[in-house]
């Protein structure tokens, strides 16, 4: 039986053949109920964002064998409150400093990297005519709520506790746009990728770049299944079926993360002040 799970996994997925002897043969028959629960940042939005991230659960079940479920949260706010103590899931995809955050505190292992850096913008309508931040002070501006990634940045722009713009928190990226695209709004801070599919919008400034966004796994995760996850991850690109997954996702890959990077931006949760 483990020689023909070998010999598919090995042709469909790529991924050799001793590693996945040693895989296998670590492994507990599956129950009925063994699943795992994989945690997804609340981006979209809750109902957007399971559905974004499905491909990549599907494709961790069919090469795990487990039930990999999605569970995500309606804000920023939430989701910290409900994930900061790294109880009750098994895989996390987060930003770089909530990712290093767990790395640092919880001893959780990040396994995979999507392959670059994030920056964000700060954008305006083109009509606006605003050339610095300084321009932004007591203005309106759209971000994600705190501990996000976007919050984080913000304050980093906007250092002088007396000199500071009116944040209005969103759920997701597409709610920011939507309040500056009817007024309701000065500014909106969003990952800069998505600026170039806008029109009627100038870039104030963008941010220093971070470590992009990382998939990470509870230590009480066998670690046998944490390293052929990661082996799955690194590389899905040289298989039919991890580079569907890929395409359906909007990753290019991914890789082998430097984690000391990340543990350096975990410092960023304190400029949000919920650490």
């Amino acid at each position: 039986m483990h020689s023909t799970i070998l010999k598919f996994l090995h042709h469909r997925l790529g991924i050799p053949l001793i590693f996945l002897a040693t895989f296998l043969l670590t492994q507990s028959p599956l129950k009925a109920d063994d699943s795992l629960t994989l945690v997804i940042q609340p981006v979209y939005g809750m109902e957007k964002t399971h559905e974004a991230f499905q491909p990549l659960a599907s494709y961790l079940s069919r090469i795990t064998g487990k039930n990999i479920k999605i569970k995500t949260y309606p804000n920023f706010i939430v989701y910290w409150n409900e994930t900061r103590d790294g109880q009750g899931y098994d895989l996390i995809l987060d930003a770089a400093h909530f990712t290093g955050y767990r790395a640092k505190e919880l001893n959780f292992e990040i396994l995979a990297k999507v392959p670059g850096t994030v920056s964000y913008s700060v954008i305006v309508p083109d009509s606006a005519m605003v050339i610095g931040i300084d321009e932004l002070v007591g203005k309106k501006i759209a971000t994600l709520g705190p501990p996000s990634m976007g919050a984080a940045k913000v304050s980093l722009l906007f250092n002088n506790p007396l000199r500071q713009p009116f944040i209005y928190e969103t759920e997701n990226s597409e709610k920011a746009l939507e309040l500056l695209f009817t007024d309701e709004v000065d500014a909106a801070i969003i990952p800069t990728p998505l600026v170039g599919a806008l029109t009627g919008v100038a870039v104030v400034t963008t941010t220093d770049p971070t470590q992009h966004i990382a998939l990470s796994a509870s230590p009480v995760l066998d670690a046998n299944l944490r390293q052929f996850i990661r082996d799955a991850l690194i590389h899905a690109n040289s298989t039919q079926d991890g580079r569907k997954m890929l395409s359906e996702i909007g990753f290019s890959g991914f890789e082998i993360p430097d984690t000391e990077k990340y543990v350096m931006a975990a410092d960023l949760i304190h400029s949000t002040g919920l650490d």
